[in-house]
């Protein structure tokens, strides 16, 4: 058994999302990379670790905050258990989320589910084109880094918040009849509140 940890680390000026694998006495695991340590490193661009999955097989999905990619913001890399990225993944092991039917960009997607079908589900926020603000998103991608066109729009769910209000889902978990359950904050100005939503 072995610890998978996400988060960041910053060398030279530039922040990049970075995997730490451990034993579990604590020792950083060699056969991960040669090091036990990944660095995801876009030349003059910064990234955030976010979330981390590990499927049956231990495959790595990590995803991460980065404004590199043109309309994106959020980003999913899939690798081996020893570090190698999966190409069958996107066609590179590295996802740049799509921006939702009419919302651009796709902002602070915390959210990480991996369904037993490998289907995977990521939560945040994305910002409505006629509202300017930032509803709720949920989207669905296929095994191989497509999305799932049999969810929501070509994909993607957007819940938009009250008038007023900006909203961001986080982590998203299933019930036992197998439905999203989708939790998400939404804020205007100094004001606060959570909310749930839940999807067949």
């Amino acid at each position: 058994n072995r610890l998978l940890v996400v988060g960041d680390d910053t060398s030279g000026g530039i922040t990049s999302l970075t995997i730490w694998k451990l034993t579990l006495s604590g020792i950083l695991d060699t056969t991960f990379n040669g090091t036990g340590v990944f660095h995801y490193i876009v030349p003059g661009e910064q990234s955030y670790g976010f979330n981390l999955v590990q499927n049956s097989s231990g495959q790595i999905y990590a995803s991460a905050y980065g404004p590199f990619t043109p309309g994106a913001s959020t980003f999913v890399i899939r690798m081996s258990s020893t570090g190698i990225f999966d190409v069958g993944f996107a066609g590179s092991g590295v996802l740049s989320l799509s921006s939702p039917v009419g919302h651009t960009g796709s902002f602070f997607a915390p959210g990480l589910l991996l369904a037993a079908n490998e289907k995977l589900v990521l939560s945040g926020g994305s910002l409505n084109t006629s509202t300017s603000v930032v509803d709720a998103t949920v989207w669905q991608y296929n095994p191989d880094g497509s999305l799932d066109s049999t969810f929501g729009t070509n994909g993607a769910v957007t819940v938009p918040p009250p008038a007023g209000f900006a909203s961001i889902a986080v982590q998203p978990a299933r019930d036992a009849t197998g439905r999203l359950l989708v939790p998400a904050w939404r804020t205007a100005g100094s004001l606060v509140d959570f909310l749930v939503v839940r999807l067949n």
